[in-house]
């Protein structure tokens, strides 16, 4: 059997969910079907050393590529990083002349290698890299986000290359629409292919260790990076009102890492939380963590689709989720409580659940990973996508 060779580029493997989406693929697909490359531009990361050997990871440092033009090229010069500002240069003229240009990045990148398929598996620099740089018979960019963080003249230039590529991806039908809705043109060329949940190795994880939480207190879970949309301010001020009601037996584990974290550390001093909220910092093997939870508690306002989420449905920990479009492919109050945005519905939600044993002992036997999230049902349909 002739091999297909499978590119993939993204800027790192730190941990994140986008990297953890890409690793899941990575580990389940068929090697006996595929020849696959990586291409990382921004650094190795945590996710690094869980690469299946079989992958060839193609390493370019392009960290001083990015930020303003002059910045960069000091950058540049400072560290001898001389392969960053040609490519700097390169994406400058590419800008101001024209796209096609980056083709002048091919034999850097990649050689004389042509692929079957190359996909961007981040908007931006990656989607540029395989529309204009890679040499492929099909190219794809995928959209993990639940916002449209792009405007003006940047979302005109996404619009012009997913209208060239006439592939892009979404890993949930709201970001799908949503981007539709602003980018009309792309329509025809659309289709939703989910996260998967690896769920042998999410249970397998989550018994190789034990968090030694404190016995005869409650455990709360939120994980996620330290973003503004993120909201983890609510952990703190959701904790502040428990107190205030006269619940001091929980300690509220936030597993992350942000640009926010020292404003939150401080907020939790200022607010008399310390006690209570644990910043745990980022973890290499989370799940311990959430199967020991008695609930999981998301705060984000914005999600494409909430990976941690339905990482602790795969462990049977009861939910509690702030209302956001990427949920509501799968979060009923069926299998979780779903609350308004806002620390006080948070507050309210977990008090009635810890003081409503019947409710909390339904919510947990019916708190499991949909099975269409699995990574059974998901690599076929990735399969499909690659024929």
């Amino acid at each position: 059997m002739i091999k297909k060779k499978i590119l993939f580029v993204n800027g790192h493997m730190r941990y994140g969910g986008v990297e953890k989406s890409l690793l899941d693929i990575l580990r389940n697909l068929n090697y006996d079907k595929y020849e696959v490359d990586l291409l990382l531009i921004e650094g190795k990361g945590e996710y690094f050393k869980e690469i299946p050997a079989e992958v060839n990871v193609i390493f370019k440092d392009l960290t001083n590529v990015h930020g303003p033009f002059l910045e960069s090229v000091k950058q540049c010069l400072k560290r001898k990083d001389f392969f960053a500002l040609f490519v700097r240069n390169v994406f400058l003229c590419s800008h101001f002349i024209n796209p096609k240009l980056l083709i002048f990045l091919r034999s850097s990148l990649f050689g004389n290698k042509k692929y079957n398929f190359a996909i961007a598996y981040r908007k931006g620099i990656c989607t540029q890299i395989v529309q204009y740089v890679v040499k492929s018979q099909k190219k794809s960019t995928w959209w993990h986000h639940g916002s449209i963080d792009i405007a003006g003249k940047a979302l005109k230039e996404f619009e012009k290359t997913c209208v060239q590529l006439k592939n892009i991806v979404f890993v949930s039908e709201s970001s799908e629409k949503m981007v539709v809705s602003a980018i009309p043109l792309i329509e025809n060329y659309t289709r939703v292919i989910p996260n998967m949940i690896d769920n042998r190795d999410v249970i397998k994880k989550s018994n190789l260790l034990n968090p030694n939480f404190e016995t005869n207190k409650k455990h709360f879970v939120t994980a996620c990076r330290f973003a503004p949309e993120k909201h983890v301010e609510n952990v703190i001020f959701a904790s502040e009102m428990l107190i205030k009601k006269g619940f001091v037996d929980f300690q509220w584990h936030v597993i992350g890492d942000g640009d926010n974290l020292n404003y939150l550390q401080e907020l939790s001093k200022d607010r008399k939380t310390q006690t209570n909220v644990i910043f745990e910092g980022k973890k290499e093997n989370p799940f311990p963590y959430l199967k020991h939870a008695d609930i999981y508690i998301h705060t984000s306002y914005i999600e494409s689709q909430g990976l941690s989420i339905l990482e602790a449905m795969t462990l049977n920990t009861p939910c509690i989720i702030t209302d956001n479009s990427g949920i509501r492919d799968y979060a009923t109050q069926n299998n979780s409580i779903i609350v308004k945005q806002g620390a006080e519905h948070l507050a309210s939600a977990i008090f009635e659940l810890l003081n409503d044993s019947d409710r909390y002992s339904i919510l947990k036997s019916n708190t499991k990973c949909p099975e269409k999230f699995s990574s059974q049902n998901i690599i076929p349909n990735i399969e499909q996508f690659l024929s």
